[in-house]
């Protein structure tokens, strides 16, 4: 048996995230692949993300052998003192302060033919058996650990948006309880370890399809490279593919498309350059829609709003947007009772098939106007495709319907702005700003990333 890798790891195309806070290690001589996604955003996330890479490798580098027995208790204190050292560096300057990195990480042992599989936070580990996918980590969050025990349907928790508040997390917190299993290595396997950038854009079943192709694993990151590019890729992306051994011909050729082959993925044994600045190149093949990037137009804008709209623009952002997309429990419909196209077309705005998300709450207000949910997803969709007139008399509507709940009124300013309406849009990030409150037991945005954020239980 063999190890093959190859990885990707790219700043994504979002202006809000000029920084790419994920870093990634692949030694395919010592079979231990690490992705890390750093949270804080300016509380310097990549410097966090960094700590616990470099941190996890020297432990590596001291452990006895290649024992896969003790290597699941030389991983877990890797990640114990990868938490203390961010930690400890988090309290060094203020601009460190509040700064953390989840971490996905798979050790692959030929000798023993093990693999361990470690993880905190959102950042996940999959596995691909010549013909399903398998995911073998949970995120850890607050919305998965209401789906495991059965509170939440999935339904239910795509209408909560990107509501992605992490319990677990490197550096928040002076301890940290990580997760941890040992499982066979089976010739054939296939492992993706991903950060949520790659997550958001690309569903696992189409993860799936995708595997089922065949291709390399350089092949394989230059094509979710590709999607989430197409996507708009909205944060920062980081994908590592090991293959275990020759990929099994029995499941895969029935399986391979026509698209032709760039390379064999073959590398030597040593360690993959996870440089940023390097990526996997792009896939010329299977061309998919054109890209859904976020248009500027879905930001408030400050250019003709004055100095106090200003000044609400800035707190607005940056006491609010990682609070985007948690709308209001009142907005759910109740257990038992969620209308499967809600959820599809939810699921179709994440996936930034925003003219299909149109079209199913366009549907859906029209059937039920008194619903705020559906005026507000479909006034968000039509700010993405272009037609802010329009959203704006959705997000009216919303704000109207539901006032307690200020998201629709950030996003109101943006579509007033977008039409000229610079009073209205200062009147309505004034309105945003007031009635935008800290739950009880928030983190402050000391502990959060731009635009998604953690503490010791981060919003994001």
């Amino acid at each position: 048996m063999k190890l093959d890798a190859a990885l990707v790891c790219d700043r994504g195309l979002s202006p809000k995230r000029p920084i790419n806070e994920d870093r990634a290690l692949a030694l395919v001589d010592r079979g231990l692949f690490v992705v890390c996604d750093g949270i804080g955003g300016h509380s310097s996330g990549e410097v966090a993300s960094q700590l616990a890479v470099d941190t996890i490798e020297e432990a590596l580098g001291h452990a006895n052998g290649d024992d896969t027995d003790d290597m699941e208790n030389v991983l877990e204190n890797a990640l114990r003192y990868a938490n203390r050292d961010i930690f400890e560096a988090s309290f060094a300057t203020d601009e460190y302060f509040g700064m953390g990195t989840t971490v996905a990480l798979l050790h692959a042992s030929v000798a023993t033919e093990k693999a361990v599989i470690g993880h905190a936070g959102d950042s996940r580990v999959y596995r691909f058996d010549g013909t399903s996918l398998h995911r073998e980590t949970y995120d850890h969050t607050d919305v998965e650990d209401l789906l495991r025990t059965g509170r939440l349907s999935h339904d239910q928790a795509l209408l909560r948006g990107k509501q992605n508040t992490i319990n677990r997390a490197l550096g928040i917190e002076a301890e940290v309880q990580a997760e941890f299993k040992t499982i066979p290595l089976v010739e054939g396997d296939t492992f993706l370890l991903c950060s949520d950038g790659v997550n958001r854009h690309l569903a696992d079943d189409e993860l799936e399809e995708l595997f089922q192709d065949g291709l390399s694993p350089t092949e394989l990151v230059a094509e979710i490279k590709r999607r989430c590019y197409a996507r708009g890729a909205e944060d920062n992306l980081t994908a590592i593919v090991v293959a275990t051994g020759e990929t099994r011909e029995s499941t895969t050729r029935r399986r391979r498309s026509t698209r032709p082959m760039t390379s064999n993925g073959s590398r030597a044994a040593g360690a993959v350059d996870a440089s940023p600045r390097r990526s996997a190149p792009e896939s010329k093949d299977a061309p998919l829609p054109p890209p859904t990037s976020i248009p500027m137009s879905s930001t408030p804008r400050t250019g003709a709003l004055g100095p106090v709209a200003v000044v609400a623009i800035v707190v607005a952002l940056s006491a609010g947007w990682f609070a985007i997309g948690r709308v209001s429990a009142r907005w759910f419909a109740p257990a038992g009772s969620v209308v499967l196209p809600a959820a599809s077309a939810r699921e179709a705005f994440d996936r930034g098939e925003f003219a299909v998300a149109r079209a199913g709450f366009a549907k859906l207000a029209s059937d039920e106007p008194t619903r705020p949910d559906y005026h507000y997803w479909l006034g968000r969709s039509l700010l993405e495709t272009g037609d802010s007139r329009e959203a704006v008399t959705h997000l009216e509507e919303a704000a109207r319907l539901d006032p307690a709940v200020p998201e629709a009124l950030l996003f109101l300013a943006a579509a007033y702005e977008t039409e000229g309406r610079s009073r209205e849009a200062s009147d309505a990030l004034r309105r945003y700003v007031q009635s935008s409150t800290t739950p009880a037991g928030a983190v402050s945005p000391a502990g959060a990333r731009s635009q998604s954020g953690t503490g010791a239980s981060g919003n994001r």
